[in-house]
């Protein structure tokens, strides 16, 4: 799963990146209390899937939440990325899951999505 951002991101070089893409990792600590997340950001979905490099910015791009396996289950990676959104928004950056969204268009929008094309649906407006 990845991330989508909806406010412009800058880099350290004083560069503005629109419709920026964040890939998402997690992982749990050995006592299973916290979930880790991390993300890196790409100028777009394409830039990943093509090998290029992250872009590198001042923003907090990580994040621990607490975690009890009990009572929120296994997926830590929607728990990372819950995370990272809030810890974002925070620091003035909106972005959403990217998963989230494309279950939004499904519904809402009435869309039949290939999802081998996801990347067509990022630019619309929700």
């Amino acid at each position: 799963m990845a991330l989508l951002f909806t406010t412009d991101i800058l880099t350290r070089d004083g560069f503005t990146v629109s419709n920026a893409y964040g890939r998402v990792a997690a992982d749990d600590d050995f006592k299973g209390e916290f979930v880790r997340g991390y993300v890196n950001i790409y100028v777009s979905e394409q830039a990943f899937l093509d090998g290029n490099q992250p872009v590198k910015t001042n923003y907090i791009q990580d994040c621990m939440e607490p975690y009890n396996r009990d009572t929120d289950g296994t997926d830590v990676l929607n728990i990372a990325h819950e995370g990272l959104i809030s810890n974002l928004a925070d620091q003035g950056i909106v972005a959403t899951n990217s998963f989230t969204y494309y279950i939004y268009m499904l519904l809402h929008k009435k869309r039949s999505i290939n999802f081998l094309q996801l990347t067509d649906l990022q630019n619309e407006q929700v």
